[in-house]
């Protein structure tokens, strides 16, 4: 050991030595100091994961604020001294979204007939909605007790929501008198599109 050097309490010289040579492969002195290039770099790193998780962790609300789609585009080159007779279909772009969106409605009786849902005017629970995303995929929600349903992580585009007037607890021998069936609507990526009411008086 040389002078200037002092061991730990209850430290041999062997754990010492052992100290020494570990450190030397760890590019430290005997002191077990990080040299300075690996601790900036550690550093670095260390700061650039805290502000990646903060950055996630500042706004529940921060993804909707993000593009609601990614184009991926895909270019063909020929090789050096060959002629492609075809170039003008090297290239393809495809979209992903990557947000969900979401559709929504209510659906009510119309005791009075007057095309809207006054106080005291019951709810319809129960009753199963049809919802056909733009990519011509479906899904069944069913109203809750409130007359109220969501179709949730659509893609974005055009969506259609049909009730079924045929389940067994959709009241016979109604007109509707509020709202359009099946009705159209354009999903917004990380955005919950009102479809609107749809009210219906039991004629008779």
């Amino acid at each position: 050991m040389r002078p200037g050097k002092r061991l730990l309490e209850g430290s041999s010289m062997d754990n010492y030595n052992n100290a020494v040579t570990t450190a030397k492969q760890l590019n430290q002195d005997e002191f077990g100091v990080i040299s300075p290039q690996k601790k900036n770099a550690f550093v670095a790193r260390f700061v650039m994961a805290c502000m990646s998780i903060c950055v996630f962790a500042w706004s529940p609300n921060l993804m909707a604020a993000f593009p609601a789609t990614v184009d991926n585009t895909a270019t063909i080159t020929a090789p050096a001294g060959i002629t492609d007779p075809t170039p003008d279909n090297n290239t393809a772009t495809d979209t992903n979204n990557f947000l969900g969106a979401t559709v929504s409605g209510h659906l009510y009786i119309d005791t009075n007939g007057n095309g809207t849902q006054d106080a005291g005017e019951p709810n319809l629970a129960n009753i199963d909605v049809i919802v056909t995303d733009a990519s011509g995929a479906t899904q069944t929600v069913v109203t809750d007790t409130n007359g109220d349903w969501s179709a949730t992580d659509l893609p974005i585009g055009s969506t259609s929501a049909d009730v079924q007037e045929t389940d067994p607890d959709f009241p016979a021998g109604t007109v509707q008198t509020e709202g359009t069936d099946p009705n159209a609507v354009t999903a917004v990526a990380g955005v919950d599109t009102d479809a609107g009411n749809d009210g219906y008086f039991i004629d008779g």
